[in-house]
């Protein structure tokens, strides 16, 4: 039995995993993607009533797990892995501004703080949705019993929980007061400035290093962003850029108001 269950976790382990590859659209994709919008919804119900103190100690209980997954990811990658490629460990991709949104947040005060909320509620529940319903840069290289799947499932489900139970709860609006009164435009401009300076900063490093990072050079492993390249070509990474600046930016807003209408309409029920 033992010898089972060392053999079993030796395999989880192994840069093959446990179990074939059998990429998108699969039972594989069914179960990964199921399981993950499952829990981040029953987890929901049952915090959706949760105070604005309490999540501010789940934020900063959230942001030492996920650095803590995130360090052995890159020491997974360092030491099992054969491809050592700093684009498999780096991490500077665009769901990777979870970590530093949770930082902000746990950490920091006024304007730091206030990015860190603007990140999760604009970009990062847009990003994890995306990663969790079309997880082309987990299930197309790997099957879904291995360990970086299962990082990669755990991190987005925490990411699109934290996003989502932002907007329930009404704390985001924590940094909403007299002296500062964020409006569209206010939220917008921190969000697309910030995300477009960290785009320029990780572009020129994709130069400088011959990497990847961020997608913003060329499609890497996500099937869909071929179709960008083939149309736009030169312009690739441009449109990438914009599209992670501004195209998350509306989504993300666009699910902000759709869970406000809701809301309102049943507080309006219920009178």
């Amino acid at each position: 039995m033992n010898y089972c269950i060392n053999l079993l976790f030796l395999s989880l382990f192994s840069e093959e995993g446990i179990g074939s590859i059998k990429g998108l659209f699969s039972i594989d994709h069914l179960i990964f993607t199921i399981l993950a919008l499952a829990t981040v919804g029953i987890t929901l119900y049952f915090t959706r009533k949760i105070s604005n103190e309490k999540i501010e100690k789940l934020v900063k209980i959230l942001f030492f797990v996920v650095v803590i997954l995130e360090i052995l990811k890159i020491i997974w990658n360092l030491t099992l892995r054969s491809d050592k490629s700093p684009n498999n460990w780096i991490p500077l991709y665009f769901c990777s501004l979870f970590i530093y949104a949770l930082g902000f947040i746990a950490f920091g005060k006024g304007r730091i703080k206030e990015v860190g909320i603007i990140w999760i509620i604009y970009g990062q529940i847009i990003g994890a949705l995306a990663f969790i319903l079309y997880p082309s840069s987990s299930l197309e290289i790997q099957p879904l019993i291995h360990v970086l799947s299962i990082h990669s499932w755990i991190y987005h489900v925490l990411s699109l929980y934290i996003g989502l139970l932002f907007i329930i709860t009404g704390y985001y609006k924590t940094y909403d007061n007299k002296e500062n009164n964020p409006t569209f435009r206010h939220n917008f401009l921190t969000y697309f400035i910030s995300i477009m300076i960290i785009e320029l900063f990780v572009y020129i490093l994709n130069l400088i290093c011959h990497t990847n990072l961020m997608f913003l050079n060329e499609p890497g492993v996500v099937p869909a962003l071929e179709i960008v390249l083939n149309i736009f070509g030169f312009f690739y990474p441009v449109i990438i850029g914009v599209v992670q600046a501004i195209g998350t930016f509306f989504g993300g807003f666009l699910i902000l108001k759709l869970i406000t209408i809701i809301q309102n309409k049943k507080i309006k029920g219920g009178e």
